[in-house]
């Protein structure tokens, strides 16, 4: 029985791949035929571990990242004017990021973390 499913979805397949132009026929073949397996008993009925594994790492680098910026909000901003001190923002961005990576061992901040700090702990306007 499932060989003649498999039969019947390879012809729709290529019943939708014949719709198309020649030079894309292959490609809507392929993606035809991947979509009726996935709608049939033929196709995985096991959530994909691997979509998953993304939001997990997700959570881990966000708290990753508070703790980066908790770390750097306990700097004394004092005990580093060439932060306050630099003209442009970019030279006050370079400053913070060498601070961060030789006292507190940060090896690189996104630009809106680098804006945060600079603006809550360093009060600097961006």
């Amino acid at each position: 029985m499932s060989g003649i499913n498999l039969q019947s979805i390879t012809k729709q397949a290529e019943k939708i791949a014949l719709s198309v132009d020649e030079s894309v026929r292959e490609a809507a073949y392929n993606r035809a035929f991947d979509f009726l397996i996935q709608q049939s008993d033929f196709g995985e009925k096991t959530p994909n571990k691997q979509a998953s594994a993304p939001a997990k790492n997700k959570q881990k680098v966000e708290e990753t990242e508070k703790d980066e910026i908790a770390i750097l909000m306990q700097i004394d901003r004092t005990a580093h004017p060439e932060i306050l001190e630099a003209k442009s923002v970019l030279d006050r961005s370079l400053q913070l990021l060498r601070v961060a990576n030789n006292e507190c061992q940060i090896d690189g901040l996104k630009a809106s973390h680098i804006a945060k700090v600079l603006t809550d702990k360093f009060r600097i306007r961006m």
